[in-house]
């Protein structure tokens, strides 16, 4: 585990004292103001403007543009982890593998759901999910409620929902709302639906002699097969063909020009 950087020590330690020159302050009116001894504020203002957070003019002291910068910083991550803490009961449920920027806990209000009152947290959340123009979730139990509140959004509001539910939930909504496991490419490939509706192509793999499986067109229709015709061509295979079409047609074109 890393260090904490010295300026982050000196920040951390000292923050009530940058904090409290945010305006011009004596010494005295800073020890009585914190009701801190004088060595404690000396020692605090010392290593402060050591590391350029303060500076003195005449007998007053004031945090300079990075103390006010460092300490609103700091304040923010300490917003961030108590955001964090907050959120435990619902973060502690997620996989290991889930990567979900800390960001989208600034300002959070966490609303844990309770054996007596599992709806608290729909209930919550209801009016404001009600005006959203999109709406990201996750959950790990179902709530009829729930499911209800999201049809309208889907069906009514025309509402942009996106929800990431366990293979339990999506089995529980029984086709209630629209829902299917996110797949891998393994998953993909393995998927006998997707075998089912040719959903993967054979092509020849260019320059080796071997062939691979691609995914082929989602689209089927009665009398076009929309199957993969011919493999991908190589870098300039067919650049001289090419050429000698655009060539002809402009000598057409010409010609066409020179008869009217």
């Amino acid at each position: 585990m890393a260090d904490v950087p010295d300026h982050a020590d000196t920040v951390g330690k000292r923050r009530d004292v940058l904090a409290a020159l945010s305006t011009p302050t004596t010494k005295p009116a800073l020890v009585e103001a914190l009701d801190s001894s004088r060595s404690t504020v000396d020692r605090a203002i010392d290593a402060l403007t050591e590391h350029g957070y303060v500076e003195r003019r005449g007998s007053d002291y004031v945090a300079t543009y990075a103390g006010r910068a460092a300490v609103e910083a700091y304040e923010r991550f300490l917003d961030r982890l108590d955001a964090v803490a907050a959120a435990q009961p619902v973060l502690g449920t997620l996989p290991v593998s889930v990567d979900i920027p800390p960001a989208v806990l600034d300002g959070a209000q966490v609303v844990e759901a309770k054996p007596s009152a599992p709806q608290t947290p729909v209930e919550t959340n209801v009016p404001d999910i009600r005006g959203a123009t999109a709406f990201r979730g996750t959950g790990p139990a179902v709530i009829p409620m729930y499911t209800d509140v999201v049809l309208a959004l889907v069906e009514s509001d025309g509402t942009d929902v996106e929800l990431v539910l366990t293979e339990a939930v999506v089995e529980a909504l029984d086709g209630r709302v629209p829902a299917a496991p996110v797949q891998d490419t393994a998953d993909v490939f393995d998927d006998p639906h997707v075998a089912a509706r040719e959903m993967l192509a054979t092509v020849d793999q260019p320059g080796t002699g071997e062939q691979v499986t691609i995914a082929g067109s989602p689209i089927k229709m009665t009398e076009t097969d929309p199957k993969p015709r011919s493999r991908a061509p190589l870098l300039d295979e067919h650049r001289g063909e090419l050429l000698e079409r655009a060539e002809s047609e402009a000598d057409d074109g010409q010609r066409a020009g020179g008869d009217d």
